[in-house]
């Protein structure tokens, strides 16, 4: 089983990344790729944030089906 505090520190990196792609944003030579930038932009950004948080949830899940 993984380290809870790994797996911490992969939530909030990703989190953050995600927060960072719907803020600043990505390079311009892959945001190139599709015709609407700013979608492109929230539509990574949402999923990051997502897949961080769901990671988070799953954890406190089975902590808590632990303790019952």
């Amino acid at each position: 089983m993984l380290n809870p505090l790994f797996l911490e520190i992969v939530r909030q990196v990703m989190r953050w990344l995600g927060v960072w792609l719907m803020t600043v944003g990505v390079p311009e030579n892959i945001a190139g790729l599709t015709t609407n930038k700013d979608a492109v932009l929230g539509v990574a950004g949402l999923m990051m944030y997502l897949v961080a948080d769901t990671g988070w949830l799953a954890a406190k899940w089975r902590q808590w089906r632990g303790k019952t």
